[in-house]
């Protein structure tokens, strides 16, 4: 099986370098051209199904690769890859609280208490849930799109160790990585 994992594109927190987390916000016109860019990379991989973040900025990015490959490629919508919660705490605020050091809300228990916020390790275990829940597909899926986030994407280079690239890295706006679930499931095809 072949996963091609797609990150949403831009928005406007994007541009403001402000996370938002569970936030529903769109794509700006720029996110909705690398959304297009990503259909047309993918137009001829023979993509079986989409699998998208419910949350409304990937929804946008899956519906316009949908066109691009297929309109008839099913979409299932699923939690367990949206971005790290931020809590409800404006991520301004936090930064100004914390400073530099505002990640912490996503490593340190206490904090995470303290902001509501989701720790690192529970996205990883839900991108791990993700991963596994593939294998249980209702339907026979050889090439698979998963629209997400880029916090969905680090944890799973660094938490789970998929090897994207030779070092885990932020995956852009837009971007496509190919994936074979082989190294993931002995047998998978």
């Amino acid at each position: 099986m072949k996963l091609y994992f797609v990150r949403h594109g831009e928005t406007e927190n994007n541009i403001d370098g402000v996370r938002r987390g569970w936030k529903q916000i769109g794509l700006t016109d720029n996110g909705r051209k690398q959304a297009l860019e990503a259909g047309k990379k993918l137009r001829n991989k023979g993509i079986d199904l989409i699998i998208t973040s419910d949350l409304r900025r990937a929804i946008e990015i899956a519906e316009i690769i949908r066109d691009e490959i297929g309109e008839d490629t099913p979409i299932l919508y699923d939690w367990l890859i949206r971005e790290l919660y931020s809590g409800d705490v404006p991520d301004e605020q936090i930064k100004e609280i914390l400073g530099d050091n505002h990640m912490i809300i996503h490593t340190d228990p206490e904090s995470a208490k303290q902001f509501g916020s989701e720790l690192f390790s529970n996205q990883t275990k839900r991108t791990q849930k993700f991963l596994e829940s593939l294998k249980l597909l209702p339907i026979k899926a050889n090439n698979i799109v998963v629209v997400t986030h880029g916090g969905t994407l680090m944890a799973a280079q660094k938490g789970l160790g998929l090897k994207f690239f030779s070092e885990p890295r932020i995956v852009e706006n837009g971007e496509v990585v190919e994936y074979d679930t082989g190294a993931l499931w002995k047998g998978a095809k």
